[in-house]
Formats: structure tokens, C-alpha cells, sequence
């Protein structure tokens, strides 16, 4: 509950309402502050949304960069950068195959991005 609390110390309440996607890393990050005794637990039920058509992509990633967009002014920013992911320790095939879900997902999330 201390982490949460901190992140609500941290946060305005407009970003609190509207940030998603990386919540967990912000709950994993002040976790951490107060006891680096963190880790996995593989028995956690947690309710996972499934993307059901393009609508459903579009609307996830705007809103992901958006919230992404949002920690650029707070202490939270290294999670604003757009660094994205480094995937060159995958195969080249698997790389050159992920390009079309990459497009997919990055278009709308960059408009989230740009829009915050």
C-alpha cells in the first residue's frame, strides 16, 4: 500500500484517472524503493483484456501513448521516452516478421503520443 501511496503523492489526479499500460512498472518501481525483496508471483489472478478487432488496437495503443505522454513532466519520466523495445537479440527472420505488428501497434500509439 506505501508504493501506492507514494505514486499518489507523485501523480496528478487527471493523469491518475486516465494512465494505463504502465502502471504495473510505476507499482513495480516504488515497490522497489521501499524493499529491493521484490519479485514474480506465478499464482497472481490478473484480469487480462483481449484486443477483439482493429477498433480495440487503436483505442489501447493511442491510450498507452498517451499515458506515456502524460509522466514526461513528472519524476516518472524515464518512462516517457520513446525508446521502444530492443528486439536485435531476436533472429532477423523473427524481426522482419514482427514489422507488420509493429506498424499496427506504433501508428496509433504515436498518435496517443503526439495528441498528449
Amino acid at each position: 500500500m506505501e508504493a501506492l501511496e507514494r505514486i499518489r503523492e507523485n501523480l496528478t489526479e487527471e493523469i491518475l484517472k486516465n494512465i494505463v499500460g504502465l502502471d504495473i512498472e510505476l507499482i513495480y518501481l516504488e515497490s522497489y524503493k521501499i524493499t529491493q525483496n521484490t519479485g514474480f508471483i506465478d499464482t497472481a489472478g490478473i484480469m487480462h483484456y483481449e484486443i477483439r478487432d482493429c477498433e480495440d488496437t487503436f483505442r489501447k495503443y493511442y491510450r498507452y501513448g498517451n499515458s506515456q505522454k502524460m509522466l514526461r513532466d513528472t519524476i516518472y519520466k524515464e518512462f516517457a521516452r520513446l525508446s521502444g523495445r530492443n528486439r536485435a537479440t531476436l533472429p532477423l527472420r523473427n524481426r522482419i516478421q514482427s514489422i507488420p505488428i509493429q506498424v499496427i501497434r506504433g501508428i496509433p500509439f504515436v498518435l496517443g503520443y503526439i495528441s498528449g
